[in-house]
């Protein structure tokens, strides 16, 4: 078994996989970069975010944005509607 945690969006991230194979730790480092990379897509607590800088130039005309904040935002709205 092995394990990996670390601190992301906010909260201390845990993640555990049942094996003892040489992959399962590139596995998890690549699991770990995901998160990381999503938190600097997404968070709203780095100033250097993608969200952020979208956030700072609200109502300034439309803003190009990635595929990753562009989807966030899509399921934000359709959650917001339900």
């Amino acid at each position: 078994m092995q394990r990996l945690q670390f601190r992301a969006m906010g909260s201390t991230i845990t993640i555990v996989i049942d094996s003892d194979d040489p992959t399962a730790r590139s596995a998890l480092n690549v699991a770990r970069r995901a998160f990381l990379r999503y938190e600097q897509i997404l968070s709203r607590f780095r100033s250097h975010s993608e969200l952020s800088a979208l956030n700072r130039r609200a109502g300034c005309g439309p803003v190009r944005v990635g595929y990753t904040l562009w989807r966030a935002v899509q399921h934000a709205l359709r959650a917001a509607s339900a």
